[in-house]
């Protein structure tokens, strides 16, 4: 977005005041969500009282397990499939 405040057309240099805002944005997102986050703990989430919890799915465990063991077969893999695309 910076970049584009060096154009000379008018509607691609208002992308500057885009670009200032995501950069502020993000410095948020690295320093006060963390913050906050330490912070409150548990109060984050007070809407919900109960805890949610779920079922590992099998098939992704198996890939993760296999993928974490063979990096290399599933990179060859993954690239065979997405190849075509």
């Amino acid at each position: 977005f910076s970049a584009l405040g060096f154009a000379k057309f008018a509607i691609f240099q208002s992308a500057v005041g885009v670009a200032v805002g995501v950069g502020i944005l993000m410095i948020i997102l690295y320093t006060l969500l963390p913050l906050f986050m330490v912070t409150l703990g548990e109060k984050l989430f007070w809407p919900s009282k109960k805890v949610l919890s779920h079922s590992d799915n099998k098939l992704w465990a198996f890939l993760g397990r296999h993928s974490v063991m063979r990096p290399f077969l599933f990179i060859v893999i993954t690239v065979f499939i997405t190849l075509p695309f």
